[in-house]
């Protein structure tokens, strides 16, 4: 029924989810800093984190489109493939901390590399996406 509205306006669409997907990012590094998890970690030893897990996301994605490139996929399954296979939810990996975790006060400090890796992944993603559509990979 709305299959006609959202077409019209795919664009706002995109960025209204865009914005929630950061919200959700942004509130959770906002509580962890108002509990002050991180303040016995210098900016070095975040940026350390940040580079090895964007290392990770880069293993990732090339061992998924190595596998691919093995199992013989089309242009439209590696694209899925590499977007969803690398994917590490901070919605769920924070509903899955709290579950876990709920009697730590350190849930923050737990869900830092997720946070970071989600982050990260998000850019990355927006970054491919724009290149591939660019270059009429994806439709």
């Amino acid at each position: 029924r709305f299959g006609a509205l959202a077409e019209q306006h795919k664009k706002k669409l995109a960025r209204f989810d865009q914005l929630i997907i950061l919200t959700i990012i942004f509130t959770s590094f906002c509580k962890s800093f108002s509990q002050e998890l991180f303040k016995n970690y210098s900016v070095s030893q975040l940026f350390f984190l940040a580079s090895g897990l964007l290392f990770s996301l880069f293993v990732i994605m090339k061992t998924l489109k190595f596998i691919c490139k093995t199992l013989r996929f089309n242009q439209a399954d590696t694209v899925t493939v590499m977007f969803c296979g690398s994917k590490k939810s901070l919605v769920h990996g924070t509903v899955m901390a709290k579950v876990l975790f709920a009697q730590s006060p350190l849930v923050g400090i737990i869900l830092l590399p997720i946070m970071i890796y989600h982050a990260l992944q998000l850019v990355t993603t927006i970054m491919m996406a724009q290149k591939m559509a660019k270059a009429n990979l994806l439709d």
